[in-house]
């Protein structure tokens, strides 16, 4: 992914199409729900975005979960390129070494960037799956379908047993951190009928090799449309660490406030 991102911070078009397959290639914004679902449409429209961007803008990865069949891969756009700072979770699927499928997840609270949201009648709420099937590790699938049926169903002791005893637990779109088994268990126990990726979240897509990746999901029931859960995994196939983001536009101050407080133990 390094050199992926190199080609988008130096806005050279052609680099950057070089790592996207030849004949099949999307890119999603799930925030935002833009859609460029065929090569032909990244061909006309990279340059156009790369062009527009400043000189000074960059945009790097800062953990890649996955292998050559699908990852994912926390990263960040810089201020200067996007005009805010954007802090995604990115789903990636592969083909014989190249994209066919990108989707970004973001949160889109007092970002300008959200500004550009298309209308909700002209969200692409499939966001390409149509095109890619399920090629993540054995492993990954076990524990991602696991966590998901967990915490959808609100089994929290069985979400919780799934983790390491020093796990870390994250949600990038609260900005909070959960250490260690003993209190992901509890925090799930105060927290679970208030997550966007608890109860009615339905597990949609599954990443990644034996030892990173994650799963992408979707709300059934509630204002939160969908977003991306990152695991890192141990050689038993416990998770070690849990990144979470959604667009938390999408959800009443108040009840991000509640989830927030939620996160200290009193």
């Amino acid at each position: 992914m390094r050199g992926f991102f190199k080609a988008k911070t130096l806005k050279d078009a052609d680099g950057w199409l070089s790592f996207f397959h030849p004949y099949e290639s999307a890119i999603y914004d799930s925030t935002l729900g833009a859609a460029y679902p065929s090569r032909e449409m990244l061909e006309k429209e990279l340059p156009v975005i790369a062009q527009a961007w400043p000189d000074n803008g960059t945009a790097y990865h800062q953990r890649v979960l996955g292998d050559m069949t699908g990852a994912v891969v926390v990263n960040l756009g810089s201020q200067e390129l996007f005009g805010d700072e954007l802090r995604m979770v990115s789903a990636y699927d592969f083909r014989n070494g190249k994209v066919v499928r990108q989707c970004d997840y973001w949160d889109a609270r007092r970002n300008s960037v959200g500004e550009n949201k298309v209308p909700d009648n002209e969200y692409p709420h499939d966001l390409g799956l149509e095109s890619v099937g399920e090629n993540a590790h054995v492993q990954m699938q076990k524990t991602a379908t696991d966590l998901s049926a967990a915490l959808e169903k609100g089994r929290v002791d069985d979400a919780a047993a799934l983790f390491t005893v020093d796990a870390v637990f994250e949600d990038l779109t609260t900005r909070t951190r959960i250490e260690g088994r003993l209190a992901i268990g509890r925090y799930l126990h105060r927290a679970i009928d208030k997550l966007a990726y608890g109860p009615g979240a339905e597990l949609r897509h599954i990443l990644g090799s034996a030892s990173g990746g994650g799963y992408e999901w979707v709300q059934l029931g509630g204002s939160v449309r969908n977003g991306i859960i990152g695991l890192e995994l141990d050689s038993q196939g416990a998770i070690g660490r849990f990144t979470a983001i959604w667009d938390g536009s999408r959800m009443a101050e108040e009840e991000i406030r509640s989830l927030v407080m939620l996160a200290i133990e009193i």
